[in-house]
């Protein structure tokens, strides 16, 4: 079985929203999975909340916006 796929990043901008466009038609023109991914980087997260590297804080709000963040970001 031949399957063919196409990866797309996303980032959220503007200039993603395009390249999904482009990648959908050519998907669909070559009859084609389209994959999409979209990263996170976990390190600007945690410098939002003043934190060297996850896990040293342990407990209350922190942890709850982590989650919350985490949790938004895999419903988009």
């Amino acid at each position: 079985m031949n399957t063919k796929s196409i990866l797309l990043a996303l980032s959220g901008s503007e200039q993603s929203y395009q390249a999904a466009q482009v990648a959908r038609n050519l998907a669909q023109k070559t009859e084609s999975k389209l994959v999409a991914v979209h990263v996170v980087d976990i390190k600007k997260t945690w410098a939002m909340f003043g934190c060297e590297r996850a896990g040293l804080v342990g407990s209350g709000m922190y942890v709850a916006a982590y989650e919350l963040i985490c949790q938004s970001l895999r419903d988009l």
